[in-house]
């Protein structure tokens, strides 16, 4: 029922409820993303290098594509598979007696991890049974090993550190790595928030936002980057226009978060007197006497039906109507604009509040995805490419990039963004004493600080861009410019160790 005036749970409540359930759970989701963080970046650093080396030279622009295509549709899959999850109660079974827009609507969060846990078992089976070493070999020349697990050709430890100090000097790759670091963070960031965002901004539940979060632009999204690669493979674009197009993309992605960030809402008109620190206080004069919490979210429209009240305690309701449970009665702490109390009765729910720019959002975040999937093909390839060093010295540099990227890129921003969307909350759950998840955000200063960080970041990152094409544009060619020269055109890209007739000479 609902929590009216004079009815929250006492110390002894809390006392009683007490346990490690919490911490434990918290625990495992710590060890399991971090477990699932060290697998995707061994996967994408080996796998990258591992791709690269048994593929022709004239498709890298296909299959660097088509894996970045399949890369893209993950998260937006993952988005669908969450909206539905999101949908069913936590406990399938059980009825709770509330509807999905009800803001203590928690969905089946756990039942995506237990589908997707089995699909990563699944695929991973096969991949056990890869050779640990590779061959390579070109018709008329001599054979040599790669190794899996290095990524290196015939590389020592001690010609591996000076390959990596001399990566490390070179202002192209640290412009490439630096261009990757503030990408990932600035749309990596934007879309992990997405979806928070949504809810708060348009009022949207859960598992609509996941939704609209996962389908913006996906078929468009896809269809780009495949375009772009078969593009990047029959043209053969010098490194100097395809970094001047990324370029480009790095403006238009700009443009696109400028537009968005003005289409924002109005703002909850919340009941409550705005602190120094940012947060909001609910209890005023007339509530305090209620005794009321935070641990649970239950908004109540006034008869203005403009105000909105945490809950039926903050409002001072003493009674509801029994026939629909949606009619709060003897409300005797509601507010009028000059801050005096009346007596009232009221509604649960939200005031309305229609808002036209949740369809225009959605559509700019896709053409968003859009614009920045028709330039990863191209990326890829300078980006694997990126100081033009010996074909035997790219594998470390893939190496060396990607895990530059891990480190500064997708370690950092879930906590930039986890920080940005605590900056913006007004009202924090707070259960016995404990401060849990945020109920209200100032959907303002979220706009402001997410778009302002997202804009940040691709600014620097189209800054390291600008760089690349200046010291790059006449300095390398990107692999299939190459296609002319080579001679390896009927490769033998993998075979297994002790096939016959392969031969190793040292």
């Amino acid at each position: 029922g609902s929590a009216l005036c004079g009815q929250s749970r006492d110390d002894e409540d809390c006392m009683s409820n007490i346990n490690l359930e919490g911490d434990i759970t918290i625990f495992i989701m710590f060890i399991a993303n971090l477990l699932n963080g060290f697998g995707s970046a061994t996967f994408y650093v080996i796998g990258m290098s591992f791709m690269d080396d048994n593929i022709r030279r004239k498709d890298s622009p296909m299959y660097f594509g088509t894996m970045f295509a399949l890369r893209l549709f993950g998260p937006s899959m993952g988005f669908f598979l969450a909206s539905y999850c999101l949908s069913h109660y936590e406990i399938p079974y059980v009825d709770p007696g509330v509807m999905k827009k009800d803001p203590r609507w928690i969905g089946a969060w756990w039942l995506g991890y237990a589908f997707i846990g089995i699909l990563v078992i699944v695929f991973s089976i096969p991949m056990l049974f890869f050779p640990r070493k590779l061959w390579k070999t070109k018709l008329g020349d001599t054979d040599h090993k790669v190794s899996l697990a290095s990524g290196t050709a015939g590389v020592d430890a001690a010609e591996l550190k000076e390959v990596v100090k001399r990566l490390l000097g070179n202002p192209l790759f640290l412009c490439h790595a630096a261009a990757l670091v503030f990408t990932v963070n600035g749309l990596m960031g934007f879309l992990l928030a997405t979806p928070k965002y949504m809810e708060t901004q348009y009022r949207r539940s859960a598992a609509t936002a996941s939704l609209f979060s996962g389908s913006a632009s996906l078929v468009t999204m896809l269809l780009a980057v495949l375009f772009s690669g078969a593009v990047v493979r029959r043209l053969k674009p010098s490194a100097g226009i395809v970094s001047a197009y990324i370029l480009v993309v790095d403006v238009l992605l700009l443009a696109c978060l400028a537009a968005s960030l003005l289409m924002g809402c109005q703002r909850l008109n919340m009941a409550g007197t705005m602190l120094p620190n940012g947060e909001l206080n609910l209890v005023n004069e007339c509530n305090s006497r209620c005794s009321c919490s935070t641990d649970v979210f239950e908004p109540v429209c006034g008869p203005d039906e403009e105000t909105n009240y945490f809950s039926p305690c903050i409002a001072g309701c003493h009674n509801f109507n029994t026939s629909d449970g949606k009619q709060l009665l003897d409300c005797q702490c509601l507010l009028r604009p000059d801050g005096s109390s009346y007596t009232s009765n009221a509604s649960s729910g939200f005031c309305l509040n229609e808002c036209t720019m949740f369809v225009p959002f959605v559509a700019v975040l896709g053409l968003a995805r859009m614009v920045f999937a028709t330039s990863k093909a191209g990326s890829a390839l300078i980006g694997i490419r990126p100081s033009c060093m010996h074909p035997k010295e790219e594998k470390i540099a893939i190496a060396v990039l990607l895990t530059l990227g891990s480190i500064f890129g997708f370690i950092p921003y879930p906590v930039i963004y986890g920080a940005i969307m605590d900056r913006s909350c007004l009202v924090w759950e707070v259960n016995c004493g404990a401060r849990g998840n945020c109920w209200v955000y100032d959907a303002a200063t979220f706009r402001y600080l997410l778009h302002g960080a997202s804009m940040g970041f691709i600014l620097l990152g189209a800054l390291f861009s600008l760089a690349i094409y200046v010291l790059g544009r006449h300095s390398c060619q990107l692999r299939a410019d190459q296609e002319a020269n080579d001679e390896d055109e009927d490769v033998v890209f993998m075979r297994h160790i002790g096939h016959p007739g392969i031969t190793h000479s040292t």
